[in-house]
């Protein structure tokens, strides 16, 4: 099996890929699904990253899409102190720089 001939990801290790808990042969349908169910989506970072770790950043976001059923604007925000919510986007990547994990987090400190 030879690898070096996969253009869906500059990684040659694919299932080390863990894109908010998918991986492998579940990444694509498992994006595909969740970006039907929100069109027009925007993702927004609303502060520059923040190194976290050796090979490591995040930063809280704003994602809106448009309503399939009405069409009206959502917008979510990873930071809402009334909600009581701060959460981040986190990057991870491996020693030759590939992306190898994103996921959002609760921020606990």
């Amino acid at each position: 099996n030879n690898n070096s001939n996969n253009n869906s990801n500059n990684n040659s290790n694919n299932n080390e890929l863990d894109l908010y808990g998918l991986r492998g042969d579940d990444v694509r349908p498992g994006l595909t699904s969740f970006f039907q169910n929100y069109p027009e989506l925007h993702h927004e970072l609303i502060a520059e990253p923040t190194v976290v770790g050796p090979m490591t950043v995040q930063y809280p976001f704003v994602k809106s899409w448009r309503r399939a059923e009405d069409g009206v604007v959502e917008r979510w925000s990873s930071v809402d102190g009334e909600k009581g919510r701060n959460k981040v986007e986190r990057l991870e990547f491996d020693v030759n720089g590939f992306l190898v994990k994103v996921s959002v987090v609760t921020v606990t400190d």
